[in-house]
C-alpha cells in the first residue's frame, strides 16, 4: 500500500470534510443527528418522529432557502418529552444557515428561561469547532454577545422573543413559535388573550414582498388556546397532531402506522412513564399535553363520550342556532339517534356571516338528509330558516325559551350523558367544536356559549318530539 505524503493526506482529508459538509448542508435530519452531542450529553435515541419532524421542517425551510413557496405553515400538536424544542428552535435555525447564511429567524417561547436555554444551545453550535469545520464561510458577528439576538457576518441573525414581552422592530424570513402558552395560561380567559396578542404581533415580524413561513409547535391545550386561533386565521395550514399514544387524535391518520404498541415513542415515553405523568398532572392536564386533547373533568361543565365511528342508521336529524353577529359563532349539529343515544356526526361552527353559511347548511341538509331541520327562529333565524326552506323544505322553526345560561346548565348533564362524538374528527370546525365544548367551565364566565346553546337545543327538540327517553 502506497504511503500518502503530507500534502495528499491534508488533500484527502479536505476531500472528506467537503463530503460531510455536502451530506449535512442538503439534509436537516444529518445535521440533526450529526450536531446532537454538541448540545445534548445524552446517548441520541432515534425514534421514528424525528425524521418525520425533520423532513416536514426542510420541506418549508426549503422555500425560504429557494425564495419561493412549496408549502403551507405547519401547525404541530405534538407532546412533551419529543426533542421538539431541540429540532425546531435550536437545530433547524442553524441548519437554515448553512444554505442560506443572510437568513432572519425569529423565534418565541412562552418563558424566559426557555428562551435563554434556546439561543444559547444555537450559539453553541454555531461556535463549535464542528460547525467551523463543516461550514467555515459562517462567521459570528464579534459585537454579537446577546443570547436573544445572535447575529453573522453575512446578515443572518437568530432573534428570540417571549410571548408575553414586547415584539416590535424585527422582521424575517421565517417565524417559529414553540410552547408559546403553557397549560395555566389556556385555561384562563386574561392569559389566554395576552398570548394570543403576543402571536398577533408575532405575526406581522415578517419580510416584505418574501414567503414567510409560520411554524407552530405546542401541545393542544384547550379550545381557547394559541393553536385554536392560529387555525381559525390560517385554515390552510398543515397540520401534524401527535399524542403520546394512539386515542384517535393522530394526524394524518396513517402516522398510527408508525405507532409502537399504541405509543409514540415506547422507549422514553412508555406506559409507566404516562401513568406517573397522570398522576403528577391530574386528568385534564395530562391529557391535554400527552393526548392532545382538551378532556373535561372538575371545574367544567360536561363530560364528553367519543366513538370511533359512528354508523349511518336510525332518524337523523338537524338543529341549527344562527348567529346574530359576527363576534358569534352559527352552530349547527348533524346526528343520528339510536340505541337512546344522540350521535353527533358533523358539526358547523364558524364566524362568517350568514352569506356564507346558509349554503353550506343547504349543503350539508342535502348531504345528510335530515327528517327535519329545526332552526331557531330568534333574531336573525326567521329569515335564516326561510331561505334554507327554499332549498330544503323539512325545515322547522322554534323559539328557545328563557334564559340561555340556565338552559345550557340544566341540560349539560343530558348532552354527557347521552351524547357521543367521533374520536376523530372528521374537520377542523368540529374538533373547535368539541374542545370548547370540553373547556366549557361550570363557574364563571365563557367566552362563547353557541354550541353549547345549540346542543341544548337538540336535547329539548329530543325531549318534545320523544325520540330518547332521557328520564326512564
Amino acid at each position: 500500500m502506497t504511503n500518502l505524503t503530507d500534502d495528499e493526506t491534508k488533500e484527502l482529508e479536505l476531500l472528506l470534510i467537503d463530503q460531510v459538509s455536502e451530506k449535512l448542508r442538503y439534509s436537516l435530519f444529518e445535521f440533526f443527528c450529526e450536531f446532537w452531542e454538541v448540545i445534548i450529553p445524552d446517548e441520541l435515541h432515534l425514534n421514528w418522529h424525528i425524521k418525520f419532524l425533520c423532513d416536514e421542517l426542510q420541506k418549508i425551510a426549503e422555500g425560504v432557502i429557494n425564495g419561493d413557496k412549496t408549502n403551507d405553515d405547519l401547525i404541530c400538536n405534538i407532546c412533551p418529552g419529543t426533542t421538539k424544542s431541540t429540532i425546531i428552535s435550536i437545530i433547524l435555525p442553524a441548519w437554515i444557515w448553512t444554505r442560506k447564511p443572510d437568513c432572519v429567524i425569529l423565534c418565541n417561547t412562552i418563558s424566559d428561561r426557555n428562551a435563554t436555554e434556546f439561543s444559547q444551545k444555537f450559539r453553541d453550535i454555531v461556535t463549535s469547532d464542528k460547525y467551523k469545520l463543516y461550514f467555515p464561510e459562517i462567521t459570528i458577528r464579534h459585537d454579537s454577545t446577546a443570547f436573544m439576538r445572535i447575529k453573522n457576518d453575512s446578515g443572518g441573525a437568530r432573534r428570540q422573543y417571549t410571548t408575553k414581552s414586547k415584539i416590535t422592530g424585527d422582521h424575517g424570513h421565517i417565524r417559529i413559535d414553540d410552547d408559546p402558552m403553557a397549560f395555566q395560561d389556556a385555561r384562563s380567559d386574561a392569559e389566554s388573550e395576552r398570548c394570543i396578542d403576543g402571536y398577533k404581533a408575532f405575526s406581522t415580524r415578517e419580510k416584505k414582498n418574501a414567503y414567510v413561513p409560520y411554524i407552530l409547535f405546542m401541545q393542544r391545550l384547550s379550545a381557547q388556546d394559541t393553536c385554536t386561533y392560529v387555525f381559525e386565521t390560517k385554515p390552510t395550514a398543515k397540520r401534524i397532531i401527535l399524542p403520546a399514544w394512539d386515542n384517535g387524535k393522530v394526524y394524518p391518520p396513517e402516522l398510527k402506522e408508525n405507532y409502537i404498541n399504541g405509543l409514540l415513542n415506547p422507549t422514553h415515553i412508555n406506559k409507566d412513564f404516562l401513568d406517573k405523568k397522570k398522576l403528577t398532572l391530574g386528568d385534564l392536564q395530562y391529557m391535554a399535553e400527552y393526548g392532545q386533547d382538551c378532556e373535561t373533568k372538575d371545574g367544567y361543565m360536561y363530560s364528553v363520550q367519543k366513538v370511533k365511528e359512528i354508523e349511518k342508521k336510525g332518524i337523523s336529524i338537524a338543529v341549527c342556532d344562527p348567529s346574530d353577529s359576527g363576534d358569534n359563532f352559527t352552530a349547527t349539529v348533524f346526528a343520528y339517534i339510536h340505541s337512546n343515544k344522540c350521535f353527533i356526526h358533523d358539526v358547523i361552527y364558524t364566524q362568517s356571516d350568514s352569506d356564507t353559511t346558509i349554503p353550506i347548511n343547504i349543503s350539508k341538509a342535502k348531504e345528510h338528509k335530515p327528517y327535519a331541520f329545526h332552526i331557531e327562529k330568534d333574531g336573525l333565524g326567521n329569515i335564516y330558516s326561510k331561505q334554507v326552506r327554499a332549498k330544503y323544505p323539512l325545515v322547522q322553526t322554534f323559539n328557545a325559551k328563557g334564559n340561555k345560561e340556565d338552559r345550557i346548565f340544566s341540560k349539560a348533564n343530558i348532552v354527557s350523558k347521552y351524547f357521543y362524538f367521533l374520536e376523530q374528527s372528521p374537520n377542523l370546525e368540529y374538533e373547535n367544536a368539541v374542545n370548547h365544548l370540553t373547556s366549557f367551565k361550570r363557574i364563571g364566565s365563557n367566552k362563547f356559549d353557541d354550541f353549547e346553546d345549540v346542543l341544548t337545543s337538540l336535547v329539548q327538540v329530543l325531549e318534545r318530539n320523544n325520540l330518547i327517553n332521557f328520564y326512564g
